[in-house]
């Protein structure tokens, strides 16, 4: 599976494609019909899910079909990370994961002078993390082992406005995300040199209708090459963003 997440970055690399404005779904232009657009996104996602604050690290490659002049059709596949802050507890860093997902965007209104045009996106994303935690009980003279298994999941909602200009493009919208899913806790208690199984569970979490400020911009870097930059900024003051980097990729 790691093989295939790399071969996934690899062609995101090296095939030309369309550098579009980043994780709200590329706003920044249109693939066009029957054209296949490939990017690369380097993303940091903070979250607040409860009374927790996540922060995820992602590498994604992602294939875009301009289904339609007016939409596009996209998947993702990569890896993420998940680092989870925890009162009162070790904090939680989970392994690096396989990640997939994918969605649609579709043109809403254009205008001409100025050019600006407004986007609707919806996509979808999921991964799968583990990871150890370790919590001590010293009056009681024994640890607590946590070995954890987070399954992640995020459905996000996103409207752009995009200034289409010659050398860069800037973008600004909300977006709307929702969070879900389960985590496993298997729990060893050690004491001295001797472990053994205590517990198994697992806890659903989630947390809807995270509103999102979204401020992004694409940058050509000579031919049909661009790099792309976006800023999400929620009401509990979490701060992600996302770079991007790609070409335009014809198929007759």
């Amino acid at each position: 599976m790691k093989y295939l997440i790399f071969a996934s970055v690899a062609v995101a690399l090296l095939v030309p494609s369309l550098a579009l404005g980043g994780s709200a779904g590329n706003p920044a232009s249109n693939v066009g019909k029957e054209n296949f657009g490939c990017s690369f996104e380097i993303e940091n996602q903070v979250k607040s899910v409860g009374q927790d604050l996540t922060t995820s690290k992602r590498w994604i490659g992602k294939l875009t079909w301009g289904a339609t002049d007016r939409i596009d059709i996209y998947a993702k596949l990569g890896a993420s990370d998940l680092r989870v802050d925890v009162a009162s507890t070790q904090d939680y860093e989970g392994k690096r994961g396989m990640t997939w997902g994918g969605g649609a965007r579709c043109i809403v209104a254009e205008i001409e002078q100025p050019k600006i045009a407004s986007y609707m996106d919806l996509q979808m994303l999921s991964f799968h993390t583990n990871g150890t935690v370790w919590k001590s009980f010293e009056s009681d003279g024994y640890v607590e082992r946590y070995d954890n298994s987070y399954k992640w999941n995020e459905v996000q909602f996103s409207f752009i406005a995009v200034w289409q200009r010659e050398i860069f493009t800037p973008y600004m919208g909300f977006g709307i995300t929702n969070v879900f899913g389960n985590v496993e806790k298997t729990v060893y208690r050690i004491s001295g040199n001797v472990g053994e199984f205590y517990d198994h569970r697992t806890n659903d979490f989630r947390e809807d209708a995270i509103p999102e400020l979204i401020l992004g911009v694409d940058f050509g870097v000579g031919g049909t090459g661009h790099l792309s930059g976006e800023i999400r900024y929620s009401e509990e003051e979490d701060i992600s963003f996302f770079i991007g980097a790609s070409e335009l990729w014809h198929l007759k």
